[in-house]
């Protein structure tokens, strides 16, 4: 498995797994969204607050679930900041269909889909930095730290002139050196 920045396979997998749901969402959203509009011949608005209503206990489930194999119950006082959250940015959505829509013409399902990306930053940092705040902040850290890591490695090497594995391998090496180190200076 391909693990990038050094993280474990169980935090490239939760990764992986959240990708999924993300990509679940999008499905279920356009689907509702498709069905209301083209099916039921219901009001843009109405098949928006539909598709992204569904959408979002979608989400809330399978990334409770299946992502974050939480054991906490699923109505909580986090579902319901997950619920304000997403009523925001549901507004925002709206707005967004409303300016490609009926300001610039659009068709409904395209100025849905253009609407999509400013609607995901927006949900993306309320959760992160509002609902989800410090629950992934040691992975975060991991990677931040992993990537600086990286980077004075590769500096390194192309100061010594020797590949990226053969400063690894330097590394590696001085590593249970310096930890013997440690421990014949603590028997003292």
């Amino acid at each position: 498995m391909i693990r990038p920045f050094g993280l474990s396979e169980d935090e490239v997998r939760k990764f992986l797994r959240f990708c999924m749901v993300g990509l679940s969402n999008s499905v279920v959203d356009v689907l509702v969204f498709v069905l209301c509009l083209y099916v039921f011949h219901l009001n843009t608005y109405v098949c928006q607050v539909a598709a992204f209503m569904t959408a979002t206990l979608n989400s809330y489930i399978l990334n409770s679930r299946f992502t974050f194999r939480s054991r906490e119950k699923l109505l909580s006082k986090k579902m319901v900041m997950f619920y304000i959250l997403n009523i925001i940015t549901m507004g925002i959505s709206l707005l967004g269909i409303y300016l490609f829509s009926d300001i610039l013409g659009l068709n409904e399902l395209l100025a849905k889909l253009l609407a999509g990306p400013i609607v995901f930053t927006v949900n993306y940092l309320g959760s992160r930095l509002i609902i989800f705040k410090g629950e992934d902040e040691n992975i975060m850290k991991l990677v931040l730290t992993r990537m600086k890591e990286q980077r004075l490695l590769k500096k390194e090497a192309r100061r010594l002139g020797i590949s990226l594995e053969e400063i690894r391998a330097i590394k590696a090496a001085e590593l249970p050196a310096a930890s013997e180190n440690t421990d014949a200076d603590t028997t003292d």
